[in-house]
């Protein structure tokens, strides 16, 4: 469910549709701050017992801003199987548990990774989010710099750009702003592409 089914639901007078995509998005977006505090509060108590809890909550804290990032609020929104099949392979490549320590080299990664990457530190920094707040400075410039000694200066401020309007479009745009935001982030996509 979207602002855009909120919309749609007005344009054709279903009042207590709109008002159902409404109170939807709006206790997600509750149970997203109840968790998110949760899981902050809850550091300094966390036991034993309770460590798979947590690495499920980053699990679904990734999962939705892979929902996000793909334009939906739930698998079931995609058009297609093959949509959702390259949805849940890009979690799974990208997904990076607390005992997983496969971390690649800077340097063997392609653009479109490290613009992915630096979009994430980007989007953690701005929302304020715990442990990678504090790295997401020096993760962002370690990333910049790989990619201006890789591809040169003018590639890194349309990573930065990129990165800059990912978060303005997960975050800050209303229904009529975001598809422009959007279709600019779609832009640099290809222009960053094109690049080897």
């Amino acid at each position: 469910m979207s602002t855009q089914d909120i919309i749609n639901h007005l344009e054709m007078g279903k009042l207590a549709d709109a008002g159902d995509v409404l109170n939807d998005i709006l206790m997600n977006k509750i149970a997203y701050a109840l968790d998110e505090k949760r899981r902050t509060l809850g550091d300094s108590l966390v036991c034993e017992d309770c460590m798979n809890e947590e690495e499920d909550t980053a699990y679904e804290k990734f999962f939705r801003k892979a929902l996000k990032k793909f334009g939906v609020s739930s698998p079931d929104e995609f058009e297609s199987d093959e949509e959702k099949k390259k949805f849940f392979n890009w979690v799974d490549k990208n997904f990076k548990g607390k005992n997983e320590e496969v971390e690649i080299d800077e340097e063997t990664k392609t653009l479109m990774q490290l613009a992915d990457e630096h979009a994430e530190y980007h989007y953690d920094y701005d929302q304020g989010w715990g442990d990678r707040l504090k790295s997401a400075p020096a993760k962002m410039e370690k990333i910049e710099k790989e990619i201006t000694k890789r591809f040169g200066s003018k590639v890194t401020e349309m990573v930065k750009e990129r990165s800059r309007n990912s978060t303005y479009e997960a975050e800050y745009a209303g229904p009529g702003e975001s598809s422009k935001v959007r279709k600019e982030i779609e832009d640099i996509d290809k222009k960053l592409s094109k690049i080897k």
